[in-house]
């Protein structure tokens, strides 16, 4: 392996990595540009990039350190190769980087190496324990604070290992063309080799990380990518064939494609969203998925048109979120999410609630759900909500699963998913039901 070739392009690629935009795009549009990569390149430097990141504070406490020992101006001046580097000696502990030795304008990083495996056996320094901890396991100290003050010493651990960990790519078996026994089956033909989810009835995980979009299977409809938690999110709504149902921020439509083979294909669905772009994806998966009941509406000044008033049998509100629940996948999400940012997006969170519900029948059901583990986004969200309409009741989640066999998931009114215990996406849900 070509260490001093992989590790430009990996610092390279840190280089043009923007807060703003999935990484996982970032990475996805670099790997075209650099089409004479290999399989084993391309996995070093995704690994590389999403490790420095989802490692960042603990890479750049071991940095500064250095720096300030060895006042060797080569440090700031090669900063981001130095924390991909760190990332491979520090975190990933790569023995073959380890050994290897650099020569010419690289030389330098020797010493760096040196200077590395001695500090990640020194105690961290730090002014206080949140402080300490947030260098440790590499977040900040606001969300450190938030998991040690509501949890157990051994639970706020098991949190901050789990979500530093790589999330599982999980399928969701598209039932309206195949049974999940033949698209496994489908898949060995490919020889891609898949686990049954724990949960799920529709899920598959892979065994090894692949492409899965250039697979003849993916093409002819039969799966698609989706989260475990976000396929039991779908099973919680118990929607039945013929069901009306509004997706209020439908994105892209994983939630809404997942919906409408649970219902058979009969029914109605109508995807909400203000992006248009995102509608445009969402057309195409549609037609791949050979779903007919799916119908998309841009709203625009969050103005409901009135052919939508009390339609619905099933409202759900999948809000945007800060995706604290998505840091396996999105590890930059906790370098870019703050406090504040929390506390705005909450008052958008019960807005849409608010605007939303007139699309529901009485009786039917609404279900708000997000990718987030906060209490401000979940919880206070719900009893804003509550406080503020006597037409609505919170009904329990604890006998959500009973219909497919599923026991002992949700054991509280609310449906709750971790990471550390349920291996998926942390996510919440709240049912409730309009009844006047």
């Amino acid at each position: 392996m070509n260490y001093p070739f992989l590790l430009k392009l990996s610092a390279e690629l840190l280089n043009q990595i923007n807060p703003l935009y999935p990484p996982d795009k970032i990475v996805a549009s670099y790997f075209r540009e650099k089409s004479f990569l290999g399989s084993h390149d391309r996995k070093f430097i995704s690994e590389t990039i999403f490790g420095a990141i989802r490692w960042k504070r603990l890479i750049e406490y071991y940095l500064n350190t250095i720096s300030k020992n060895l006042n060797n101006p080569e440090i700031q001046q090669n900063w981001n190769l130095l924390k991909c580097y760190s990332y491979q000696i520090s975190c990933l502990k790569d023995e073959n980087c380890i050994n290897y030795s650099f020569t010419e304008e690289l030389a330098f990083l020797d010493l760096i190496k040196n200077e590395l495996l001695k500090i990640t056996k020194t105690e961290i320094v730090a002014s206080n324990e949140i402080e300490k901890y947030g260098i440790k396991y590499s977040y900040p100290d606001w969300l450190i604070s938030e998991w040690f003050n509501n949890y157990s010493k051994a639970e706020f651990e098991n949190i901050c290992n789990s979500n530093n960990l790589q999330a599982p790519i999980t399928l969701r078996v598209n039932t309206i063309k195949v049974t999940r026994e033949e698209c496994q089956k489908e898949l060995l033909l490919e020889n891609v080799s898949t686990t049954i989810t724990k949960y799920s009835p529709f899920g598959l995980n892979l065994e090894k990380r692949i492409n899965v979009f250039s697979l003849n299977s993916f093409q002819k409809g039969y799966f698609e990518v989706q989260d475990e938690g976000s396929q039991l999110l779908t099973l919680l709504l118990n929607p039945k064939p013929g069901a009306k149902i509004i997706d209020a921020c439908c994105g892209a439509g994983g939630k809404s494609l997942a919906l409408a083979a649970l219902m058979k294909n009969k029914g109605e669905i109508f995807g909400f969203d203000i992006y248009e772009r995102k509608h445009e994806e969402f057309k195409k998966r549609i037609r791949r998925a050979g779903v007919d009941i799916v119908r998309l509406q841009i709203i625009t000044e969050n103005i409901i048109p009135d052919k939508y008033k009390n339609i619905a049998d099933i409202l759900l509100v999948d809000a945007p979120c800060s995706g604290i629940g998505t840091l396996r996948r999105n590890p930059g999400m906790k370098w870019s999410v703050t406090p504040k940012s929390i506390e705005e997006i909450s008052i958008k969170q019960l807005a849409i609630l608010q605007n939303y519900t007139e699309t529901l029948k009485v009786g039917g059901k609404l279900i708000y759900a997000t990718c987030s583990t906060t209490k401000q986004e979940n919880e206070d969200v719900v009893d804003k909500f509550l406080e503020s309409r006597n037409d609505f009741i919170l009904e329990s989640a604890e006998n959500s699963f009973a219909f497919y066999g599923i026991e002992g998931l949700a054991t509280e009114k609310y449906f709750k998913l971790h990471p550390h215990i349920h291996n998926t996406d942390g996510f919440f849900a709240a049912i409730l039901k309009k009844i006047n």
